[in-house]
């Protein structure tokens, strides 16, 4: 991990490098998208700050993909180890922000799921066909969606 200049010095040249994608700084739509960036910029690891500027001159846009499956609760288990090379390989995809498929904690068979992405290109090029012909059947239910974020607010950032 960088040092607290590398970061510094990071974030000012993904604030230079967004400068003109709408309009000067305190303007509405502009100066967002240049905040939101410099902070999922300060977040993310290394390996993905050359793709976020090179995204982030096109416009800032995340995509986050959240919602919950169902199992039986007593496959709950081998599901999820199922989709443990899936999560690696998210994790490892070009704009992947996050990634993570979970247990939850009071219903026996409800699976969580939680996918944060640079853009739309990096959730479609990442997916392709859905869950196998497996998990689909092993799958009760499910209710998962796309949300397109423009604007983010830290809560907590404690490195």
């Amino acid at each position: 991990m960088g040092t607290e200049s590398d970061r510094s010095r990071g974030m000012a040249a993904l604030a230079a490098a967004l400068y003109d994608v709408g309009g000067a700084a305190g303007s509405g739509s502009g100066w967002a998208r240049r905040h939101t960036a410099a902070l999922a910029f300060a977040s993310c690891s290394h390996k993905r700050r050359d793709y976020l500027v090179a995204t982030s001159k096109k416009g800032w846009l995340v995509v986050i993909v959240a919602g919950q499956i169902t199992v039986a609760p007593e496959a709950r288990e081998r599901y999820l180890a199922g989709c443990v090379s899936i999560v690696a390989k998210a994790r490892a995809a070009d704009g992947c922000l996050d990634f993570s498929i979970t247990p939850d904690l009071i219903e026996a068979g409800r699976i969580n799921i939680y996918e944060r992405w640079a853009s739309q290109a990096a959730v479609e090029a990442f997916r392709g066909g859905g869950p196998s012909d497996e998990q689909s059947e092993t799958m009760l239910t499910a209710s998962v969606a796309e949300y397109d974020v423009a604007g983010t607010r830290v809560l907590a950032d404690k490195r």
